[in-house]
């Protein structure tokens, strides 16, 4: 786990490993969008994760957890965060 900024205009708190399970199933992630796994937070109500069936990172309204209504995807964890980053500008 690890939390900091994200560029000039992001943030993202990263989960410990061994959390992401019980975070994962506290919301209920494979019910709402399956093959996908939560990673973390923006600390603002994103969640932050990435999808084993699309291989990209993405980010995911907290309070709305639907495949239609994903944010910033990307191919790489680095691509994601500059997304991120240059979104919030």
């Amino acid at each position: 786990g690890g939390e900091g900024n994200v560029g000039d205009n992001g943030y993202a708190r990263l989960f410990k490993l061994e959390e992401l399970k019980r975070i994962n199933d506290d919301y209920e992630i494979s019910e709402y969008i399956s093959g996908y796994v939560v990673l973390g937070t923006d600390g603002g109500g994103m969640l932050l994760g990435y999808s084993d069936k699309t291989k990209t990172y993405f980010a995911v309204d907290a309070c709305a957890i639907d495949e239609n209504d994903i944010f910033y995807e990307a191919e790489t964890f680095e691509e994601f965060f500059r997304k991120m980053d240059e979104e919030l500008e």
